[in-house]
């Protein structure tokens, strides 16, 4: 099962960690998502045929400049004429845990210093 996550304050639920949850991805409002890693089946294979219940892939928003996104910020960079006209505000990009679990801890917090540490990682 996917789990999608959103900033404090706009959840649908709270999760047993205490994070703000959404039920479904058709949100704009969706910020970080951990997805089932799909495994693919082998003929010849027969363990861990089709998806591995304990192994995601993490996602984080990030706007046109590959920074982590923050929806709290009013001045977020929009990037040049293109990227403002015609992509969305941000996009998603596949991170690691460690990266992921501080983003969900700024999504939690809403504390600004979380996403400049997130920046230094993406570099």
């Amino acid at each position: 099962m996917d789990k999608y996550y959103t900033i404090s304050g706009l959840e649908d639920y709270l999760d047993e960690d205490k994070l703000p949850r959404l039920e479904s991805e058709n949100t704009n409002t969706l910020y970080a998502k951990a997805v089932l890693s799909r495994k693919p089946k082998h003929i010849v294979s027969n363990s861990n045929l089709g998806v591995d219940n304990n192994s995601y892939k993490f996602y984080i928003a990030v706007d046109a400049k590959q920074q982590a996104y923050n929806p709290t910020n009013k001045n977020q960079p929009t990037g040049n004429f293109v990227d403002r006209t015609c992509k969305s505000k941000y996009s998603f990009v596949q991170v690691n845990y460690y990266v992921f679990n501080k983003y969900l801890k700024f999504l939690t917090t809403q504390n600004s210093s979380w996403i400049k540490e997130i920046n230094r990682d993406l570099i």
